[in-house]
């Protein structure tokens, strides 16, 4: 419901045998998993939160990228259809937790799914858009109970900072030192080679 009619022809590109690659934009935690279970799912439901831990299941845990399939592998364990999972995938997008990139080459098609983290608590129950399609979804009271599950006591408020910086600790002077002498080899070996990411 709510696709505009996105997937009426277009599912019918995607084919079982295009390959795809599952990578993270970050290292996807437990938390994640909490907001995407009882914030997003109520939002996108059952089959599309499916899609996200099927993908989010192929990464190794803390790693950025998963090894490449077919999609007949991914229709197999969800055991699912190809407009089914081309459906849910917009939505995914549509909530900003899936970019998806393509290139084609003459016999298939290879995309890479980018899965993206969702957003924070504190985000989320300031959105202005999610939070009020959550209240809808479940009624004023699950939504209290959820913003209360999501929400922790705040700190007295005469509590003074008194936490020291780096430079009130550490010897600036040695500091500045070391990175003066900093020369053009340790700054290549401080710098990440072009095709790859933290």
């Amino acid at each position: 419901e709510g696709l505009k009619g996105m997937d009426q022809q277009h599912w019918k590109e995607l084919l079982a045998i295009d390959r795809y690659t599952v990578k993270s934009s970050s290292v996807l935690q437990d938390l994640d998993r909490k907001i995407l279970t009882l914030l997003y799912q109520p939002l996108f439901g059952t089959k599309c939160f499916s899609l996200y831990m099927t993908l989010w299941g192929e990464l190794e845990q803390s790693r950025l990228w998963g090894e490449e399939t077919t999609h007949h592998s991914l229709l197999t364990i969800m055991q699912s259809n190809l407009r089914d999972i081309y459906r849910e995938r917009l939505k995914l997008e549509g909530l900003g937790l899936l970019k998806t990139f393509v290139i084609e080459t003459d016999e298939l098609k290879r995309y890479v799914y980018e899965l993206q983290a969702p957003l924070r608590p504190d985000e989320f129950f300031q959105d202005g858009v999610l939070n009020i399609y959550l209240y809808n979804r479940v009624g004023k009271n699950k939504f209290l109970q959820l913003k209360r599950f999501f929400s922790d006591q705040q700190m007295d408020e005469g509590m003074k900072d008194i936490t020291r910086s780096f430079n009130d600790i550490f010897d600036s002077g040695q500091s500045a030192d070391m990175i003066a002498r900093v020369n053009h080899e340790t700054l290549e070996d401080l710098s990440l080679v072009s095709n790859r990411e933290y």
